[in-house]
């Protein structure tokens, strides 16, 4: 109730600052949620613990922010509490500031967090979980107070990435801003398009396209994003990359294309897709296995039906392109040789014949 008297009697009295009820709060923790800074700065000053956490992991710092209260936050930040740790369901103090519209308090955990560069679980920093988090609001708070937008968590993977595996175009927009490494990849040489394809974010691959992405890295299999992209049948995404001039028939490192991956999942439209933008339908992987035989293989009866379909189309344009060339190719040969073509008897109208003047015998 904030009787900070009544609270000094008992600790006089030798009551442990510490002590937890049964679901797992303390007396910091009761003083934090209700606002009352002055048993807050009192239970401190007694040495009571800031980083135990109740039983659903929250902290006396996370029950501070989730309610505004910027005193008890900016003591409790004093008081050496760890801005990083995670309540049960992964959220930190930041998160529940900025979830709950208190951006004051955000902004008081943002400083201190960038000025202690301090490392959550997983090593991941509070930038990298609020990212992955898709919360704008604590990732914009984060870049006002000059955070590493380039961090890494322990697998490589940075800011961009998580935010493009959420697809959040509010995160994604404040990092590029920011100046983040666009085209950095991960320990797998995964790049942030390559989330965002693999994900099927459409909104996400062409905000990255326009910041200049590079369509064409490859990952440490050679697949490219439109790859991902096909693999997951993600239509939207694949003609997003198409429209920024992605090369659809690279091979990866089993000398398989898109088209080849799209009909072993059976993803119909992808295939249509892909074939729309002219994937070339004869490439064959390591084992000579072509789309075709993909589909055929893993019961895909109607991605094979599309396949062969466009085979089909495909041979006789060939067929025709192949006819036409055949005979330009025989009518410059004539040309060349000086020779006009044998005509059937006939055929040749003749001109008219001049006749001829009479001399005149004068």
């Amino acid at each position: 109730n904030g009787q900070v008297d009544a609270v000094a009697a008992l600790v006089e009295a030798r009551a442990n600052v510490s002590a937890a009820s049964a679901t797992g709060k303390t007396a910091l923790m009761y003083a934090g949620h209700n606002g009352h800074l002055c048993v807050v700065t009192f239970l401190l000053e007694s040495r009571a613990d800031v980083e135990v956490s109740d039983d659903i992991g929250m902290t006396p710092l996370m029950y501070g922010a989730r309610n505004g209260a910027l005193g008890i936050t900016g003591a409790l930040i004093t008081a050496g509490a760890n801005l990083a740790v995670e309540d049960a369901t992964g959220r930190t103090a930041l998160m529940h500031a900025t979830q709950n519209g208190h951006l004051a308090v955000a902004q008081r955990l943002a400083v201190a967090a960038t000025s202690t560069k301090l490392l959550g679980t997983r090593t991941m920093t509070v930038l990298l979980r609020a990212s992955k988090e898709g919360d704008s609001a604590a990732v914009e708070a984060l870049v006002k107070s000059h955070a590493d937008v380039h961090a890494r968590a322990a697998n490589g993977i940075t800011a961009l990435m998580y935010a493009c595996q959420v697809g959040s175009l509010p995160v994604i927009r404040t990092l590029l801003g920011a100046g983040v490494q666009v085209d950095a990849t991960e320990k797998m040489g995964m790049t942030a398009l390559m989330y965002a394809a693999q994900a099927g974010h459409a909104a996400a691959t062409r905000v990255l396209c326009k910041a200049r992405a590079k369509v064409g890295i490859r990952d440490m299999l050679a697949r490219t994003a439109a790859v991902h992209a096909a693999q997951n049948g993600h239509v939207a995404v694949l003609h997003a990359l198409v429209t920024a001039r992605a090369h659809i028939d690279a091979i990866d490192t089993t000398g398989r294309t898109a088209l080849s991956w799209a009909a072993q999942m059976g993803h119909t439209a992808a295939i249509e897709a892909l074939l729309d933008a002219n994937a070339d339908l004869s490439v064959a992987d390591v084992t000579g296995a072509t789309a075709v035989v993909y589909a055929a293989r893993f019961g895909h009866a109607q991605a094979e039906a599309v396949l062969r379909k466009w085979e089909t189309v495909d041979q006789t344009v060939l067929d025709l392109l192949t006819k036409d060339r055949s005979g330009r190719q025989r009518r410059k040969r004539s040309q060349k040789s000086g020779h006009r073509p044998t005509l059937k008897h006939g055929s040749q109208k003749s001109g008219p014949r001049l006749k001829r003047r009479k001399r005149s015998t004068c």
